[in-house]
């Protein structure tokens, strides 16, 4: 037989029917072998009966009902035959006439052959939820195939159809099944991870999904595929599948096939060498090729139709390829001077990579940076206000009429291009109430907006939506999503052709997008725009809807100067946190003010600061700003810090205690003695509060830090404290209302800590941070500083000095001696200067300590002064007699005299108001003495407590030698604490030089 056509004449069909959906499978119940089993059973009674030799006829027909019985069951467990599916013709058919398929069960089913013949079962496909199905074969034969699987499908049932181009369109519609055929899986999205499921229809129910595969080989196979299927080599051809697509397509439906699959917005723009060339002065339009229709390229002006557009489409649509086509378009047509772009892609930011090196972009910001994005929604709304004011002042009502007053000034339209709305709607809440604004007023102000979002259910306000007149919704899965944009389920019956979209301004059209193609010509096209404008305006970036981004570094130099320039500046006394001139503070940041689209300076006014951060967020920098600041401006400064060295370096006459929290004594000490007007710098708050812990006791060092905090700010004192982040809960400094928190990168943390969220993100730089202050939140970049030296400390600030670990009766202790009738003990005191100890006659001076703690040098260098001033000084054995012309009597290791000579020498010194006695004694005998001259001398003498950590301090004295004591040095020889009076002072004894040997000796032999 010639041709390749073959005609079969058939009986008119009397009864044409789409078949129903399979039934599926039912178990067979147990209570059908109950029923076969009771007739059997009755049969095998009626054997005996039946053999016997008398049985009656009407024996036979009793038996005929048991067996009938059998018969009936066995009948009912028979399965009806399955439905017999339709050929190709009998698909026409059913196609032509619009017969009503019934919904489909949880089984779809459907022949794998064409050639009419009865179906077997190997023929035979059967599809379940979840399936997801490869078919192998030569390629040819395998689209016929599943072309042939996908006609059937969507005549014998009603289903959505997600078809790869260009394949025809097929009707969709609100169901519970949806089959998606991928014919490219080794290039396309079907060799990537498993497609995701669907959202729940318009009804609310679960979609059930089948994915069915084209492949040439098994290796061409993705791995989430759960059945392979070889395919017969017979299936349909691509003309008749197109029949049945337009068979089925709605009446009055424009045939997709008129449209183009494939637009290249080089082939509408004419190539990158066209950029410039229509860069003409007072365009007042935003108009670009936006797709082509059945009528030929198709034109759409934001100013005339918008002034706003919505963008909708589902996954895979091409709204990414219709912006970045639409933003080209408008980049070729109009210069930075007319346009500025400002593009959020919430989508990772991929969308708008390309277009970051136009001059017409202000900026990108993407869902990886967040303050980012705030920043900018910040400064459009400033933006806005700029503008209003702009047009107030020229007394016009919009843009194009402030153009024609003032053609000279640059004020061009302003584009915002959000990709993915919903995901930034759901990070920042507050923007749409700034998008409301923009919106109402974006029309008279050239302020423009597109939106694009898969849904834009929920996430796109009626505020809002009342101004997006441009509606522009590619394929979406469901009618109602599509009414939604574009008032029409048109959308929801596009083929799956990426950038097919409906098109609605003054009327509806379909169109077809352009995209940019996969070449290089988008980067042609970047590249030839910025030649043209560095031709045009000489490489001048247009000036920008917001301000720099701070400066990851800044001198305090350079920010004072700017704080200067700030104070001369008129433009206001106060505004957030920039202060002028005239109200005292401290520059010390740089601060990121978009709400008024600049840079400001941070002077802080001297209320308690609170600094927070990690390991390397510049938390100790920060104070050693305070610091030189304090240090410049000639206030006086005292530094506590974990580490003092790193404070080293800086110097000048206002500079007090450094002091490091190494040596508790001193920190305790200087909270003690704190006067105002001053600043108390802490750095590292946690360790200094352990180290008071030991001079205070325990649990104590919060309450001596908090309590010199809370009277100093009552004296004029200011203290800045740093720390972890932890201290943002900490009680004690509930009081402290302003807070920086730097480089906040654990979101919790931040939030617990205050800052917004809107403030977090970015990279973690040293000495950035969110300045909390009760009138809101404010970024900023501390400054930093290098060594300083601004003079040499002044003596009229107060200071508490380190005592040394030596001391030595050198010209500067015994230069006094002239003047100071009192001989020179060591150095001590706050200022570290030398302490003298009166020894006029009639005066005991009583030197207790352990063992090795320098008892008998202390004795040596009062006696070799006292000796050197000219005083009769003996030193008598136990038993010996006080001479009469004695002027000093020095008695050492008194404690290990025999008790009568004790008594003696009690005998001999009472009444005697010319004799200076020096005694040295043990701390325990000292404490234990109850009678003799230890316990006459101990509560009225001039005591020098040589280690007075020592247990038997505590009944020496009544006098709290808390803060005198050294916790971190307790058995250094020679320091202790001078108690005179009633009051303490901690002191390092000096050593006579003529003492060195002696000490040396008394060390080896206790040792």
């Amino acid at each position: 037989m010639a041709g390749s056509t073959v005609l079969e004449v058939r009986r008119r069909p009397e009864d044409l029917r789409v078949p129903a959906p399979p039934e599926p499978q039912q178990p067979r119940p147990k209570r059908d072998l109950i029923r076969l089993a009771l007739p059997l059973v009755a049969c095998l009674g009626m054997v005996p009966l039946l053999l016997a030799g008398t049985a009656s006829p009407w024996r036979w027909v009793i038996l005929a009902v048991p067996v009938g019985l059998v018969v009936a069951v066995l009948a009912g467990r028979r399965s009806s035959p399955p439905a017999e599916l339709p050929d190709p013709a009998t698909v026409l058919l059913l196609a032509a006439t619009r017969a009503l398929p019934p919904r489909p069960g949880a089984t779809l089913r459907a022949r794998l052959t064409a050639t009419p013949r009865r179906c077997r079962s190997p023929d035979l496909l059967d599809l379940v939820d979840g399936d997801r199905i490869a078919f192998i074969g030569p390629p040819e034969d395998v689209a016929a195939t599943v072309r042939w699987v996908v006609a059937q499908l969507a005549t014998c049932h009603r289903l959505a159809l997600e078809l790869p181009a260009p394949w025809p369109c097929l009707p969709r519609e609100d169901v519970t099944w949806r089959v998606v055929v991928h014919a490219e899986p080794l290039r396309g999205e079907a060799a990537g991870p498993a497609p995701a499921r669907s959202t729940p229809n318009a009804s609310g129910r679960e979609t059930c999904e089948v994915h069915l595969v084209l492949a040439g080989s098994i290796e061409q196979v993705p791995t989430w595929c759960t059945r392979v299927v070889p395919v017969p080599a017979d299936g349909v051809g691509r003309s008749w599948a197109a029949l049945v697509a337009e068979l089925l397509a709605p009446a009055g439906e424009t045939a997709p096939q008129s449209l183009p699959t494939d637009v290249q917005l080089r082939e509408l723009l004419g190539g990158a060498s066209e950029v410039g060339r229509e860069w003409s002065g007072g365009r007042d339009g935003l108009c670009a090729p936006i797709g082509v229709d059945s009528d030929g390229p198709v034109e759409l002006d934001l100013v005339e139709h918008g002034p706003h557009a919505l963008l909708a489409g589902t996954t895979g649509a091409g709204k990414s390829e219709i912006l970045l086509a639409w933003l080209v378009a408008l980049a070729v047509r109009y210069s930075p001077a007319d346009l500025q772009l400002v593009l959020v892609d919430y989508k990772g930011g991929a969308t708008f990579a390309g277009l970051t090196e136009l001059p017409h972009v202000a900026g990108v910001l993407t869902d990886l940076d967040p303050a980012a994005t705030s920043r900018a929604l910040s400064s459009l709304r400033a933006e806005v206000r700029r503008r209003e004011a702009l047009l107030a002042r020229a007394g016009v009502k919009d843009l194009v009429s402030y153009r024609a007053t003032r053609p000279h000034e640059e004020l061009p339209r302003l584009l915002v291009v959000v990709d993915e709305f919903r995901a930034l709607a759901d990070s920042h809440p507050d923007v749409l109430g700034s998008l409301v604004r923009l919106a109402t007023q974006g029309r008279s102000l050239g302020v423009h907006l597109i939106l694009a979002t898969q849904r834009p259910g929920g996430s796109v306000t009626s505020e809002v939506r009342a101004n997006l007149t441009v509606r522009i919704c590619l394929r979406v899965l469901e009618p109602a999503e599509s009414h939604d944009v574009v008032g029409s389920s048109e959308a929801a019956e596009l083929p799956a052709v990426p950038g097919r979209a409906v098109l609605r301004t003054d009327r509806l059209r379909t169109v077809q997008a352009p995209w940019c193609g996969t070449g290089r010509w988008v980067e042609e096209v970047v590249q030839e725009t910025r030649r043209g404008w560095r031709a045009r305006a000489g490489g001048q970036a247009p000036p920008r809807p917001w301000a720099p981004p701070l400066p990851e570094r800044v001198g305090l130099t350079e920010v004072v100067e700017m704080a200067t320039e700030e104070a001369a500046d008129a433009r206001s006394t106060r505004t957030g946190t920039i202060r002028t001139a005239d109200v005292p503070g401290l520059v010390l940041a740089r601060t990121d003010l978009p709400q008024q689209q600049r840079l400001g300076t941070w002077i802080w006014d001297r209320t308690d600061l609170l600094v927070v951060g990690g390991p390397g967020t510049g938390h100790t920098e920060a104070l050693r700003t305070v610091v030189a600041a304090a240090l410049g401006a000639g206030v006086t400064v005292h530094v506590v810090a974990a580490d003092a060295r790193r404070f080293a370096d800086l110097r000048g006459p206002s500079l007090g205690t450094v002091v490091g929290g190494d040596d508790p004594r001193r920190i305790a000490r200087l909270l003690e003695i704190l006067t105002g007007p001053a600043v108390l710098v802490v750095d590292d708050a946690e360790t200094v509060v352990e180290q008071l812990d030991l001079v205070a006791g325990a649990g104590q060092g919060t309450a001596l830090l908090s309590r010199a905090v809370r009277d100093g700010r009552r004296a004029g004192v200011s203290a800045v404290l740093s720390g972890p982040a932890s201290l943002v809960g900490a009680r004690w400094l509930e009081s402290v209302r302003t807070r920086l928190v730097l480089a906040p990168r654990d979101e919790s943390e931040a939030l617990v800590a205050g800052v917004p969220r809107d403030l977090l993100g970015g990279p973690p730089i040293p000495g950035r941070g969110v300045l909390l202050e009760p009138g809101g939140a404010t970024a900023l970049q501390m400054a930093l500083c290098g060594p300083l030296d601004v003079g040499t400390p002044g003596p009229d600030v107060p200071r508490v000095a380190a005592l040394p670990d030596h001391v030595t009766l050198d010209a500067d202790l015994l230069g006094n001696l002239g003047r100071e009738p009192w001989p020179a003990l060591g150095r001590g005191g706050d200022d570290g200067s030398a302490v003298h100890v009166s020894c006029e006659p009639g005066e005991v001076v009583l030197v207790v300590g352990p063992s090795g703690s320098g008892r008998t040098t202390a004795l040596q260098t009062l006696r070799s002064q006292l000796t050197g001033g000219g005083r009769d000084v003996v030193s008598p054995d136990p038993g010996e007699p006080v001479p009469d012309g004695a002027g000093v009597v020095v008695l050492d290791d008194l404690d290990r005299w025999p008790p009568n000579h004790l008594d003696e020498l009690a005998a001999a010194l009472a009444g005697r108001r010319d004799l200076t006695v020096l005694a040295a004694a043990r701390s325990e005998s000292v404490a234990a003495a109850y009678r003799g001259p230890l316990a006459l001398w101990r509560p009225r003498a001039t005591l020098l407590i040589l280690r007075p950590a020592h247990a038997f301090t505590a009944q020496l004295t009544d006098v709290n030698l808390r803060s005198v004591v050294d916790p971190v040095r307790p058995y250094q020889p020679g320091l202790g604490v001078v108690v005179r009076r009633g009051r303490a002072m901690p002191v390092q004894v000096a050593r006579a030089r003529t003492a060195q040997r002696t000490a040396d000796v008394e060390r080896v032999v206790e040792a």
